[in-house]
C-alpha cells in the first residue's frame, strides 16, 4: 500500500478580486488622465449605491470616460432637481434634452441611449424600481455631402445659365463642344 504523503496545498488564483468598498472622495478612476469628479452624485437619494453601481457598470465600457461623463450629465440634472434616479427622471431629462439642447437628434439618441442603458443596468441590479422605460430619440438618416467634382458642375451648370451669350461666343471662336466652351468660360471668369 502507497504511504500517505503531506504537503501544503497551493492556491492558484484564477482572477483578480477588486474590491468595492465606498470611494469616499468621489471619483471615479479613468483609462486615462485624471480620475473623474462625481460630487455631484452626493446628492441624490441613494446616492452611495448608485456610485457603486457606476463603478461597476463603468467597467467594461469601451471608452470609459466619454460613457461616464454622458450619464454624469444625466446624474447632474437630477442632482439639480433634489430626486432620484427612476425613469420618470430620465424622461424629464429626456424632454428637457429635446427642448433645450440645439444639438441634432443623432447626438440627443446616443446621450440618452448611455443614460437609458445606466438606468437599466441600476433596474437590473435592484437599486431602483423596475418601470418601463421611455423611448430613444429617432435617428435621422444621414445624407452624403456632395463631392467637390459634383460642386463643380453645378457652379458650372449655374454660370453657363446666366452667362449664354459668351458660352455661343467660344464654341464660334474656339470650334468647342458646349460642355468645353461652359468650362473654359467658368475657368477663365474664376
Amino acid at each position: 500500500m502507497a504511504k500517505l504523503q503531506r504537503r501544503k496545498i497551493e492556491v492558484k488564483p484564477e482572477s483578480s478580486i477588486i474590491h468595492l468598498a465606498r470611494n469616499v472622495e468621489w471619483k471615479i478612476p479613468a483609462e486615462s488622465g485624471d480620475s473623474i469628479d462625481a460630487a455631484c452624485i452626493s446628492h441624490i437619494h441613494d446616492s452611495e449605491q448608485i456610485f457603486e453601481q457606476l463603478l461597476i457598470w463603468s467597467r467594461n465600457q469601451a471608452s470609459k470616460r466619454a460613457t461616464v461623463n454622458t450619464v454624469l450629465r444625466y446624474l447632474k440634472y437630477v442632482a439639480s432637481l433634489n430626486g432620484a434616479v427612476s425613469c420618470k427622471s430620465l424622461r424629464d431629462f429626456k424632454y428637457q434634452m429635446d427642448v433645450r439642447n440645439p444639438a441634432s437628434a443623432n447626438t440627443k439618441a446616443q446621450v440618452f441611449s448611455t443614460c437609458r442603458n445606466f438606468v437599466n443596468f441600476l433596474m437590473l441590479a435592484e437599486v431602483i424600481p423596475t418601470d418601463s422605460l421611455p423611448k430613444n430619440f429617432e435617428y435621422t438618416t444621414k445624407s452624403a455631402k456632395p463631392s467637390i467634382i459634383e460642386l463643380a458642375k453645378g457652379a458650372v451648370n449655374t454660370f453657363a445659365n446666366e452667362n449664354k451669350g459668351v458660352i455661343e461666343c467660344i464654341v464660334a471662336r474656339h470650334t468647342v463642344n458646349r460642355e468645353e466652351a461652359e468650362a473654359l468660360a467658368y475657368g477663365d471668369i474664376f
